[in-house]
């Protein structure tokens, strides 16, 4: 671990890369990997004559390089990537699955997965610590929560008499996974795990963690209410000086800026200092740069406050009544704008699961969804028209914000999805086209059932 640890920061160094160790767990061994971003991965492909090797090709993952120092580097849907000292190591980890988590409160961040056998499964139970989770639909689904001798976390779930045991890193990586119970999502683990940390009241108990001096550097964002009260101790334990006041880093109240001993900057909303019963917002940032680009942008949505951008607004400048006609293009661009490989562009299910997960690993690049949202939104109606029926695409324009938007109808005019809703919730949440755009015609049933009564 030393020695793989002292090459690989010489590595980074010289090349100016930035890299965070991700330690895998897995079969009585622990792998040494790096996570590295964007440029970085590009960087260290050109610095050591990496090629694409498609023998190395790995599930959920966009495509893997072989490197000329005999390291191995897998190119994840987000563009970031995991580096990995050689392919003993590489082959070692082949049954782990990568995952980006998203839950709230807390930063996204790469981990993984693995199925195990029932019968490992039963071997790890006898010897792990089980924890206090419990379903709360045992007569759909039932789980049991262990924590194996390495302190990994053992998920044992039986539902529709299938049974299957997945080992996570960490208790976080099972509370994110909203995949995990099967049509129910991750709601009622996220929910006994936060509720096991701070009870009824984790508000007060993030900000009691903030006030003791933790940095909340697992959080995202980084924003927390606090009392008047407790500004005092969160001055003393964070060791804080103040900088600057009255600066502009939320809508409503001006905020005074304090510098940590440690690095980071903490404001803390001005406006309410006098009551010591008073609620204060307070956020963390890592650098006076990030407090400066806050401020810019909020300066900047302050003068656009009165100018509303419509859902599809995007759609309607850029192609307005030619939807229909740039489908095709608009599906051929979609690999390159989530980052995924060509030859996995396919429009059945497994196909829409390899969208699917590429939406989720680059849902948090906010400023990128108009940019890939019309090819999905096209991609998703040639889906349906292969495997549901036959449909197509048309435009209708908006009269009260005059933008023209495209509908997907069958054959008697009917309506397949609301093209509001299948925007308003990939864009709040990395969820499911499918789930979007009513596959299962559910929400489609329901609005008939509303007009008949």
């Amino acid at each position: 671990m030393k020695k793989l640890v002292i090459i690989l920061i010489f590595i980074y160094l010289t090349m100016n890369l930035n890299g965070q160790l991700l330690d895998i767990r897995i079969s009585d061994r622990t792998i040494n990997t790096i996570l590295i971003d964007q440029m970085a991965v590009r960087n260290l492909v050109d610095s050591l004559n990496g090629y694409i090797d498609s023998s190395l090709f790995k599930d959920w993952t966009k495509q893997s390089y072989s490197l000329n120092d005999s390291s191995i580097l897998i190119e994840l849907y987000d563009g970031s990537g995991v580096h990995i000292k050689n392919l003993e190591d590489y082959h070692a980890i082949d049954q782990i699955r990568f995952l980006k988590n998203y839950m709230d409160y807390f930063k996204n961040n790469i981990s993984y997965r693995y199925n195990i056998s029932e019968s490992k499964a039963d071997e790890l139970e006898e010897f792990s610590t089980k924890l206090n989770f419990k379903s709360e639909r045992p007569e759909l689904y039932n789980y049991k929560v262990y924590q194996t001798e390495d302190q990994s976390i053992l998920f044992d779930i039986v539902s529709e008499q299938n049974r299957k045991c997945v080992i996570y890193p960490n208790i976080k990586t099972l509370a994110s996974d909203d995949r995990i119970i099967p049509n129910e999502g991750n709601s009622e683990i996220l929910h006994q795990w936060l509720t096991s940390l701070g009870g009824d009241e984790i508000d007060d108990f993030w900000a009691k963690t903030l006030v003791s001096g933790d940095d909340m550097s697992d959080f995202d964002p980084r924003n927390f209410f606090i009392w008047s009260y407790q500004i005092e101790d969160l001055i003393s334990n964070h060791h804080l000086s103040l900088i600057e006041k009255g600066i502009k880093v939320e809508f409503f109240d001006t905020s005074d800026l304090y510098k940590s001993t440690k690095g980071y900057y903490i404001t803390i909303t001005s406006s309410l200092h006098g009551s010591t019963e008073s609620i204060h917002s307070t956020t963390i940032f890592d650098s006076i740069e990030e407090v400066r680009e806050i401020q810019n942008r909020l300066a900047n949505s302050l003068r656009k406050e009165n100018k509303s951008e419509h859902f599809y607004g995007y759609i309607s400048t850029e192609f307005g009544t030619e939807f229909p006609n740039s489908v095709d293009s608009l599906i051929n661009d979609l690999p390159d704008k989530l980052n995924f490989n060509k030859k996995n562009l396919t429009f059945d299910l497994p196909g829409m699961e390899i969208v699917n997960e590429a939406i989720r690993w680059n849902h948090d690049k906010r400023t990128e969804f108009n940019n890939w949202y019309p090819c999905v939104l096209a991609y998703y109606g040639k889906c349906y028209s292969l495997n549901k029926q036959e449909v197509r695409w048309i435009t209708k324009i908006d009269q009260e914000y005059d933008v023209i938007i495209p509908y997907l109808i069958n054959e008697t005019g009917t309506e397949i999805f609301d093209p509001y809703e299948f925007y308003k919730v990939l864009f709040e949440w990395p969820s499911s086209i499918q789930w979007a755009g009513d596959w299962r015609g559910f929400k489609r049933r329901m609005k008939s059932r509303r007009k008949i009564r």
